[in-house]
């Protein structure tokens, strides 16, 4: 009886921690989860608890679909992962006697430091702008609106989205309203907490798929530590397709689980096992379809080698069909057409740029020489050579199931053969993205294949390890300033968050953004009651005009120039680049901070230098994670205008007579210089030249650029002669 009084005290104490802050909320489930895998006795505690946050969070899918199934508040969904917690904890008798090694203990904490902790200082709300940022964007207001409406099977379309918003599989979307609700935070919030937890979710899952494999705790260590190292987690389809990056850790959890029921067909490994692949495809079909691919390969070469079907194909067949038939039942009332995704797509117009071999050699240079990579190269083809000569079915299923992947791509570009859903995937990046969560393993094989052969021929062990620990810097350097370029371009950031409590506090009126995808989409996440139009050209003069022109985009410009408005209509907040007008109201008037912002206390402007972009006020592609790299990395000074005209505004802090410019046009056209709209000269291709113009201490001037885009801008140098 005593371990059951120690049970419910751990689980009450696991209630209490999720609830004490929204970022331990995530707790309630993994334990929840681990109490439900400990009904076994297999697999050890390490890979239990590495499986368990899937097991936990696949409750809350289902949990929150069944309640909107009978129309029952989604509020319930917190106490009745309570009572289930303490319920489980009556039945799970634990035995708290953990043998785990000491060196996988310190490889995770390794890995987990790499995964997470160095990420932790820049980690910002997960809103990529632009284009991309569309999908963020998009599953943002899915969950705010099953808040909302206080179910899965939503009736309304939010905003401008697609009517398709309502039947998409609402598998993500379930865990960040279950964080929301909790702790009453906006979603764009739960879905940071989500993000970061996924991190700490990858590591632990890499561990329990390697170990399930291979057998191998050192390996399955290495693969853990290699994984935060992997150019392909920081892709930038993890940055918007947020519940993708998210689906790489199901997808592991499902190979780690469908390995372990192969070696012991219990219904309740099966049933787990199914649990979490029915998840993973509410979440999204894709790493569903690839999964489903390494099971029946591990299916077919097991039944190969042993000569028997024994209960292997009823594992395959329950799983496979149980979790479709979950899906189909879960979702039933806005499920999407499976019919429409499973038409094959092949060399369309939208998919083309990266349906050729060019763009396949270019992202196997990424993933493998560039970005830091080449020593995990070198790792993934020893690791290659290893599965080949292993020769065991997980073995050969890993290889092989890498080996459809690429044979998909090449279907897509060249083939052309119709294979149901497969060739239905959109484009070859996103086939080939679904290698994410292998790579590390294999590329983990080879490290600790080195690392063993290099420790049996020398007498110095620790040179060896020191050696490896120089060698891992060099993808850590490389992949964490990847991550820190994207948090970089996160258009939802303190500034945009203050204006966003600006907004919050106004009376209510119909607020206009652009259809563009920057911050301004972020207004209904944060301020829900607001009425927010998205707009491509301003008609109506009734309500507040909300720009971001702090250069964010993926390959475009906001469609909307605050200077075109400055001086018309009353400007009434500035913050950083961000504007709000009054269009109700015709008027020059502007906010004291706005003319402080542009004060220059220097002589110079450089588009290398993040602090000075505050004076490029609109036109330029700032902060796109390839220009912010390159700037970094030193590997360019400039950044591009998108626009015909380009905008850089200052307040010189002394008086100067003539400044110096750099700008260069990609066009071979001149690019015209106008100061406070006087036209001062022009720049040729050349592109440098020195004008003569009387600056003023105290005032404000705006300096438009006029060219054909896209032109360069390096920089501009104020100067007393």
């Amino acid at each position: 009886m005593n371990y059951k009084i120690l049970n419910i005290s751990i689980a009450v104490i696991f209630i209490l921690l999720s609830k004490l802050s929204p970022y331990l909320t995530l707790l309630l489930p993994w334990y929840l989860g681990f109490l439900i895998i400990s009904k076994n006795n297999t697999p050890e505690h390490i890979v239990r608890i590495s499986v368990a946050p899937a097991i936990g969070l696949g409750f809350i899918i289902v949990l929150i679909h069944v309640l909107s199934w009978f129309n029952i508040s989604l509020s319930f969904v917190y106490p009745i992962m309570v009572i289930l917690t303490i319920g489980m904890s009556f039945l799970t008798p634990l035995g708290f006697q953990l043998k785990i090694k000491r060196k996988i203990i310190l490889g995770l904490a390794i890995a987990l430091i790499l995964s997470l902790v160095v990420k932790i200082p820049f980690e910002e709300i997960p809103a990529y702008p632009g284009a991309v940022g569309v999908d963020a964007v998009y599953h943002a207001y899915k969950s705010l609106e099953m808040i909302k409406e206080d179910t899965v099977f939503i009736s309304h379309t939010p905003l401008d989205f697609p009517d398709n918003i309502k039947n998409y599989p609402a598998g993500y979307h379930s865990i960040v309203v279950f964080i929301s609700l909790t702790h009453d935070i906006n979603v764009a919030q739960a879905m940071r907490i989500l993000k970061l937890f996924t991190w700490i979710f990858l590591t632990l899952g890499t561990y329990s798929a390697t170990k399930s494999l291979f057998k191998n705790d050192n390996i399955a260590v290495f693969s853990a530590i290699v994984m935060p190292l992997s150019y392909l987690y920081y892709y930038y389809l993890h940055y918007s397709l947020l519940h993708n990056f998210l689906n790489y850790y199901f997808f592991l959890v499902s190979v780690c689980l469908y390995n372990y029921s192969m070696e012991q067909k219990t219904p309740y490994n099966i049933f787990l096992t199914t649990l979490v692949v029915a998840s993973m495809l509410i979440i999204h079909p894709y790493a569903y379809m690839f999964f489903q691919a390494y099971a029946g390969f591990t299916t077919t070469f097991y039944i190969l080698k042993y000569r028997k079907f024994d209960k292997t194909i009823l594992l395959f067949l329950i799983q496979a069909l149980g979790s479709l038939l979950t899906y189909y039942v879960l979702e039933y009332p806005m499920r999407l057409p499976l019919s429409n995704y499973s038409k094959p797509i092949f060399n369309t117009l939208q998919y083309i740029f990266k349906d050729n071999t060019h763009w396949f050699g270019y992202i196997l240079e990424q993933t493998f020489i560039g970005n830091g990579q080449f020593p995990l190269g070198l790792f993934f083809l020893v690791g290659v050579n290893y599965l080949i000569h292993r020769k065991n079915i997980y073995s050969l299923a890993l290889l092989t199931v890498i080996i459809w992947d690429i044979f998909l791509i090449f279907n897509k570009i060249y083939f052309h053969i119709g294979i149901p859903f497969y060739s239905g995937i959109w484009s070859s990046e996103r086939i080939y993205v679904l290698l994410t969560p292998l790579i590390p393993i294999v590329e983990g094989i080879g490290a600790y294949e080195i690392y063993s052969f290099l420790l049996s021929r020398t007498t110095k062990p620790k040179l060896v390890m020191m050696s490896f620990v120089l060698i891992l810097i060099v993808p850590l350097f490389y992949v964490n300033v990847i991550n820190f370029a994207y948090q970089k371009s996160v258009a939802v950031e303190n500034e945009a968050l203050e204006t966003f409590g600006f907004l919050c506090k106004l009376p209510s009126e119909n607020i206009f953004v652009p259809k563009f995808y920057d911050s301004g989409m972020w207004i209904g996440i944060f301020c829900p009651s607001k009425n927010i139009i998205p707009i491509n050209n301003l008609t109506i003069n009734n309500g507040l005009l909300y720009i971001d022109s702090r250069g964010y985009g993926d390959v475009e410009i906001s469609p909307f120039n605050p200077w075109d408005f400055f001086g018309k209509y009353e400007l009434i907040h500035f913050n950083d680049n961000i504007w709000i007008f009054n269009i109700s109201k015709k008027s020059p008037r502007y906010p004291k901070t706005f003319r402080e912002y542009y004060i220059l206390t220097k002589d110079t402007i450089e588009a290398s230098k993040f602090e000075d972009w505050k004076y490029l006020s609109y036109g330029f592609l700032l902060r796109h994670p390839a220009v912010i790299r390159g700037i970094i990395l030193n590997k360019w000074n400039f950044v591009l205008s998108k626009t015909n005209e380009s905008y850089i505004v200052f307040v010189p802090s002394e008086e100067y007579n003539a400044f110096r410019v750099k700008v260069f046009s990609t066009t071979n056209e001149d690019v015209e210089i106008k100061i406070n709209g006087e036209t001062i000269g022009y720049i040729s291709t050349e592109g440098s030249d020195e004008f003569r113009y009387p600056f003023k201490p105290g005032n404000l001037y705006v300096m438009v650029f006029y060219g054909k885009s896209p032109y360069i801008f390096v920089e501009i140098e104020l100067l007393k002669i």
